[in-house]
């Protein structure tokens, strides 16, 4: 199924009540081209707000944020956005004429969406249904240009699903509660994107919105179009249907049977390094997404629980996780016990550990009995290519950027999956790939060398003071 289309629409309103106040707001949209012909869709949304010219400072902040994204435009996109504020806030302090400027991001790349935000002149909410929307971004007292040095911003992940919507807005629509959740909610009702941004502005400025009102909207794909006067014959077809999918699914289920998955006895813990949600020692939950901070790699350990409800936990020894700086992840399941999957020859009950890599690279050592699989993307996609490693000792690197993938078989039994078909990957060699090649012409194999192993080895030993000092976990990384 190809990836829904990303369309925008945006408008621009001056205040309704003070018809000759300057516009402030700046907002900006651009599709910026990788290297390695990857793509990905920058928006800005700035609200300046000071004495001189305000506007003028908002302007400076979009301009430096696209032309230093052009120039790091290969970077990973969390570490992408936090340098982005970094640079416009040093010129914003510096050329800013006293003035600050309010600034929501989102890197958008097929359906994953990374935000930050500074100060709360701007905002992103996201429209899942027309109840009401759900804030994405954390309103803060940083706003470019207040500070010579900006702390480091928290960037935040988040998937979209078809027919999803994002709302980047000024203060002008929600200042007050003037536009609510529920009212910006309403626009799920919008098939397409136009109509949806005007929609949002004209209601600010019919409840006499004081400030400048600026309404950017990116739709996921278009949503469904089923409405109840269609449901008794979509419902007529489905029953129909039903029989035939279930011959199907009998026929198949020997081969793609679902993976199943008993209860997760498992959580973790970040042992060393920063990351963006979670603090040090502080306890993981199965789902749960853990990002490393762009100037540094994190350390994780596994606890196992007395049961999936305990707060009983015992250190799983001899498993270590390791990713590097701006490695973005999602522990999407820890300790799973009584586990098999004898479609990919595991027909004996073993623990699974699973992982999602959406950019970055990580390491995994393991002298327990446990399998992982490292999935290249959302777990619950049946068609998310994923990397299995299992075996006493077992030892695994993967390296993600954007769609190019490779994955180091440093110990233990490794394979590729991908749609249906197992590649084994021999122990002391890498193979490569890319996501963007279904077939098999994209697959490079290649012997590890000596620069492979210490690559490896040097994630490992981060925090040891002692350059002779080698960790019994880091000593598996040995050629």
């Amino acid at each position: 199924m190809a990836t829904p289309a990303l369309s925008l629409e945006a408008d621009q309103q001056t205040s309704a009540v003070e018809k000759d106040s300057p516009q402030n707001d700046r907002w900006r949209s651009e599709e910026i081209t990788t290297r390695l012909g990857g793509t990905f869709m920058l928006l800005v949304v700035a609200d300046g707000e000071g004495e001189t010219a305000p506007g003028e400072a908002a302007d400076l902040a979009v301009e430096v944020a696209f032309a230093e994204a052009r120039l790091r435009r290969d970077d990973p996109l969390p570490k992408l956005l936090a340098h982005l504020l970094d640079q416009m806030n040093e010129i914003i302090f510096r050329r800013g004429g006293g003035n600050i400027v309010g600034v929501t991001m989102a890197a958008i790349q097929a359906d994953v969406v990374w935000l930050v935000q500074a100060g709360s002149q701007t905002r992103c909410y996201h429209v899942h249904g027309d109840r009401s929307a759900a804030l994405l971004t954390n309103d803060n007292d940083f706003p470019l240009g207040r500070r010579q040095f900006f702390p480091h911003p928290v960037v935040g992940t988040y998937r979209l699903k078809r027919g999803d919507k994002l709302v980047l807005c000024s203060d002008g629509l929600f200042a007050e509660d003037l536009v609510s959740p529920g009212d910006i909610a309403r626009i799920d009702r919008y098939r397409e994107v136009k109509g949806a941004a005007r929609h949002l502005s004209a209601l600010a400025m019919g409840r006499n919105v004081r400030d400048n009102v600026t309404v950017v909207v990116a739709a996921y794909g278009r949503k469904s179009g089923l409405t109840l006067k269609l449901l008794p014959y979509y419902l007529l077809a489905c029953a129909a249907a039903t029989a035939i999918i279930l011959i199907g699914v009998l026929v198949l289920q020997k081969i793609l049977r679902p993976i199943s998955r008993p209860p997760d006895f498992g959580v973790a813990v970040l042992v060393e390094g920063n990351a963006t949600q979670v603090e040090p020692l502080q306890i993981i939950h199965p789902g749960s997404d853990v990002n490393a901070a762009p100037d540094s790699p994190i350390h994780i350990s596994l606890k196992r629980r007395e049961s999936p409800e305990s707060v009983v936990t015992q250190t799983i020894p001899n498993i270590d996780l390791y990713f590097g700086p701006g490695t973005a992840t999602n522990l999407a399941a820890i300790d799973v016990e009584g586990f098999t999957d004898p479609a990919r020859g595991i027909k004996e009950s073993t623990n699974l550990a699973e992982v999602s890599l959406f950019e970055g690279e990580a390491l995994l050592l393991s002298k327990q009995a446990h399998t992982f699989y490292i999935w290249l993307g959302l777990r619950d996609n049946s068609q998310t290519p994923f990397v299995i490693v299992r075996g006493l000792p077992a030892a695994l690197g993967i390296e993600r950027r954007e769609s190019q993938i490779s994955a180091y078989c440093l110990q233990g039994t490794c394979s590729i999956i991908r749609e249906g078909k197992s590649t084994p990957i021999p122990p002391g060699a890498k193979m490569s790939f890319s996501l963007d090649d279904p077939g098999d012409s994209s697959f490079s194999s290649a012997s590890l060398d000596l620069a492979d192993w210490e690559r490896w080895l040097s994630l490992c030993r981060t925090w040891q003071t002692d350059p002779e000092e080698i960790s019994e976990a880091c000593s598996m990384l040995m050629p």
